[in-house]
């Protein structure tokens, strides 16, 4: 039964996202000129995707054949294992891996299948009425969301439900631990969906600005900047079908994570739960996160506004909604799951409520705090367009003091939650709870997401719609309009950057204490990542080094470039580094930064050219991404050096000099020969060294450092 609930409301769910599908393709389409500015961005964005997944599909192909290799035939069976054959837990926690990645593409693909269709009618709603503008994108975007939890909890339990029907585990309570592997499909979708749509889209976003705004002197969207449609592309990519993907990865594993945590409370209370209560137990996680799911359907439904009345005011509504109806379902879920007799333990499920309303709280509190920092109508955005007044200089100096400024409060929550639930749990009088505790807060923080995802897919579509209104010359009151939408939409942006950073915080804290066996899958899945993405990065630079392209116009080149961007930089640094465990999100966001400037500055070069009737070639652009990089790649080859020579470790100091050589070496050969492509491509393997080592020395020689 409570399985069966499960698994019903998760096909609802779906169902009902087909309902929204079909209401917003009966919805108007725009004038021809409107259609065809949306089919070209289309036209872009299903080719992003495209060639983004075809990458993805190639790769976890590769990485689930070796995963299942390692845990088949090279890893020992040991008596802690779900099951007694190594052959079928590599079975399983394959078959878990490749779900977990096929069902984040998946939804990330409906999503943005739905979101790039949904612009355009938005835009012709604001023809008319505010409101239907404002109903059509955010049920246009409410697709993507439902689709992210549904699939993750319709993944989990189905595999859950599969495993315990044919009676491969004798004892329930270990099933999530022989699907781990979906989570790890899920976060190995979300590695690449967010980098490569995050480099993407601001990388077109800067670019356009800069050469349309500030260089041309032309607005925002102007149909002559070439770029704009790039811009709205990477909306597309970066904030629906790359945020849906971080989020998807955020349920996944703590779907899983809570699972294990249950299994380990119930085991930790004997004869505390009786023993038909052990579903119960492992279920409530899901069941908790089921009911926030219906929830979500109601908040989104409620929602309208006026044509004189703040649409965020009733994006608020809505998600106010959401949240209280989660928390009747957290307090439902509670008592009929969790509910024990024993004197002294008999009120421990109004506990685990608690901690389910701290969770909650959390999810309201990073909402408010988002909205504070950066919805117009407040000091710290008000500030920042004070000091705009003054010159560039002192935009930028408020604009990083605001952007330090924010992140104190975020940590602040985060850890009184964690603290908290983790207290609340303790003294519910079972034993060991006090993590389950944390485990069902972070079940509260996430019981909302399908509505939060679906107000920050709400923010490309109505970007997007603005970009089509001033694109197809409309009139000025229709573009004023999508402007309040737009508006709205860049706050719902940022609100899911910082729940998504907060869920994850919660997510990773959880999975780090019930998950430790997917410490292995990590390791190994980083060691084959590392290397895949080495060659393949080697090879591209290699290949674009060839004389026989140096005549090829980049226009043609752009989408292929900028994957490869997106792929190869920071896939080799984030990779390597998550394997060696070197600061790895320190250094994630250096590999962003690194290849978001290259990017920008090959896109912004293309852009020049096209306002001067030029045509940019490969040879002309050589030499200026490659100063882009070079120093990045200096600095961490640097690092290695300098580890070498504090822990006078020779061949540290021989690899890292290796990568400096290549390094400078080619920032003096003055073309873009073959002799060029070889030494970018030694280069690259060379920084890979450089890496390993300097990860090597940390790992070993930390332990002594610390004595």
């Amino acid at each position: 039964m409570i399985l069966g609930l499960i698994l019903g409301i998760s096909v609802l769910a779906l169902a009902f996202a087909g309902y929204l599908i079909s209401w917003v393709l009966k919805q108007n389409t725009g004038t021809p000129e409107m259609r065809k500015i949306s089919d070209a961005i289309k036209q872009g964005a299903e080719a992003f995707l495209r060639r983004q997944n075809t990458t993805i599909v190639y790769l976890a192909i590769a990485l689930a054949a070796i995963i299942f290799i390692l845990y088949g035939f090279v890893r020992q069976h040991n008596a802690n294992d779900p099951v007694k054959s190594t052959v079928q837990l590599a079975f399983w926690i394959t078959l878990s891996f490749i779900l977990g990645a096929a069902c984040s593409v998946g939804s990330g693909y409906i999503g943005m299948w739905v979101s790039i269709r949904t612009n355009i009618r938005t835009a012709s709603a604001a023809m008319t009425s505010l409101n239907g503008a404002l109903q059509t994108a955010l049920r246009g975007g409410a697709v993507s969301g439902l689709f992210v939890v549904a699939l993750s909890l319709l993944g989990v339990a189905g595999l859950f439900g599969i495993i315990s029907q044919l009676g491969i585990v004798d004892d329930p309570a270990k099933i999530p631990l022989l699907i781990a592997g979906y989570a790890f499909g899920a976060s190995f979708v979300a590695l690449f969906a967010q980098l490569g749509g995050g480099i993407y889209t601001k990388a077109a976003d800067v670019g356009a600005d800069l050469v349309g705004k500030v260089e041309a002197g032309i607005p925002e969207d102007d149909p002559r900047n070439p770029a704009v449609i790039a811009d709205l592309v990477g909306d597309n990519v970066g904030d629906c079908a790359g945020r849906g993907a971080d989020l998807f990865e955020s349920t996944a594993a703590e779907n899983i994570g809570a699972m294990i945590l249950a299994g380990g409370l119930f085991a930790a209370n004997p004869g505390v739960f009786k023993a038909t209560q052990l579903l119960g137990v492992l279920m409530f996680p899901l069941v908790a996160r089921a009911f926030g799911l219906i929830a979500s359907i109601i908040g989104i439904m409620i929602v309208r506004t006026d044509e004189d009345k703040d649409p965020m005011a009733a994006l608020n509504r809505g998600y106010y909604v959401t949240s209280v109806l989660a928390s009747i379902g957290f307090f439902g879920s509670a008592y009929w799951l969790l509910r024990t007799e024993r004197p002294g333990t008999e009120h421990a499920w109004l506990y685990f409520f608690f901690c389910g309303l701290i969770g909650v709280a959390t999810s309201v509190a990073f909402v408010y705090i988002t909205q504070y920092y950066t919805e117009y109508k407040y000091r710290p955005v008000k500030s920042i367009a004070e000091a705009s007044q003054t010159g560039p200089a002192t935009n930028i100096i408020a604009g990083i003091a605001v952007g330090f400024e924010c992140t104190a409060l975020p940590a602040l929550v985060i850890s009184t939650a964690i603290i908290s639930s983790y207290y609340l749990g303790k003294n519910s009088g079972l034993q060991g709870a006090g993590l389950f505790g944390t485990a069902v807060a972070t079940m509260g923080m996430l019981g909302t997401a399908a509505y939060i995802l679906a107000m920050d897919t709400f923010g490309p579509i109505t970007d997007n719609a603005g970009g089509i209104v001033e694109m197809s010359k409309q009139p000025e009151e229709i573009r004023v309009k999508t402007d309040r939408l737009d508006a709205v939409g860049n706050t719902t942006k940022a609100l899911t950057k910082g729940y998504a950073v907060g869920s994850a915080a919660l997510a990773a804290f959880l999975l780090w204490l019930g998950e430790r066996r997917r410490r292995e899958v990590l390791r190994w899945g980083g060691i084959i990542l590392f290397g895949l993405a080495t060659v393949q990065a080697a090879l591209w630079q290699a290949v674009i080094a060839n004389p026989l392209f140096n005549d090829e116009p980049v226009g043609r080149l752009v989408m292929l470039d900028a994957l490869t961007i997106a792929f190869g930089l920071p896939a080799l640094l984030y990779a390597g580094i998550a394997w060696l465990r070197l600061g790895p999100i320190e250094l994630q966001w250096v590999a962003r930064i690194a290849a978001s400037g290259l990017a920008f500055l090959w896109l912004t070069l293309e852009i020049r050219h096209v306002f001067r009737g030029e045509v940019l070639t490969w040879g002309e652009c050589g030499e200026a991404e490659w100063y882009a990089y070079s120093a990045a790649w200096l600095a961490f080859a640097g690092a290695g050096l300098a580890a070498g020579l504090k822990w006078r470790k020779d061949w540290l100091r021989r690899a890292s000099l290796a990568g400096v050589g290549l390094v400078v070496a080619k920032v003096f050969v003055s073309d873009m020969a073959a002799l060029g492509g070889v030494l970018r491509a030694l280069s690259f393997l060379g920084l890979g060294g450089a890496l390993v080592g300097i990860g090597y020395a940390y790992r070993r020689l930390r332990p002594l450092q610390q004595e």
